[in-house]
């Protein structure tokens, strides 16, 4: 009898170790990933004689989702963006909510973040500094 009890406090010891120990959060994607955060900066973006400012925020979550948040002078009203991203030691992958996939190479020097997005024919290239 002693035996069987010895047995099940044991099964329910290591039950409840593997429950603490399943529960613990990964932190090595976040020490890792050095996109996560909080990117801010502005950007004179220019198209043949035609000039306008960007104001950009993008933000980084650790599971691998982005906003982007930008206005554009000159237009009233701010524009955003949403969707996942895969990166590797130089190239970001944005997927947005419609699927449509957009391409950067990126690079980071402490807190400045360097990167360039084609839209609409037009190429941007933004240094942000992270908050």
């Amino acid at each position: 009898m002693k035996y069987k009890n010895v047995l099940s406090l044991i099964a329910v010891l290591m039950a409840v170790v593997f429950s603490f120990s399943s529960c613990e959060k990964n932190e090595d994607d976040e020490d890792t990933n050095p996109l996560v955060g909080t990117w801010v900066g502005s950007e004179t973006v220019s198209q043949g004689a035609l000039q306008m400012k960007v104001d950009v925020e993008v933000v980084f979550e650790s599971n691998k989702t982005y906003v982007l948040n930008y206005t554009v002078q000159g237009i009233p009203a701010p524009m955003k963006e949403a969707g996942t991203y895969s990166y590797t030691s130089d190239e970001i992958i944005l997927t947005n909510e419609k699927g449509e996939k957009k391409t950067s190479k990126y690079s980071i020097n402490g807190n400045k973040l360097k990167f360039n997005i084609t839209h609409m024919s037009m190429n941007f290239e933004f240094e942000l500094t992270k908050k």
